[in-house]
């Protein structure tokens, strides 16, 4: 990914909003697993990046692997942006 991924950092500025605590550590490999997503914490994460990219992630997005990572929800965003 570029350095200059804006994609990227929005989303990270969004999953720091619900895992404050992991704030300076996160990457676009970060497990969010590892920093507590469940499915309700999965269920407003996806609110949230809906909201902002003004998207709805289709059926066949919603699953662990999507979630998994700041970087697999960029590759999920950016092939419902396409």
């Amino acid at each position: 990914m570029p350095a200059n991924d804006t994609l990227l950092d929005d989303i990270l500025a969004i999953v720091a909003e619900q895992f404050p605590d992991a704030r300076d550590s996160l990457g676009s490999e970060s497990d969010l697993y590892e920093l507590g997503l469940d499915s309700t914490s999965a269920i407003e994460l996806m609110v949230a990046l809906e909201s902002r990219f003004g998207i709805a992630f289709p059926d066949a997005l919603i699953d662990e692997s999507t979630f998994a990572s700041p970087g697999a929800l960029r590759k999920a965003i950016a092939s419902v942006l396409a």
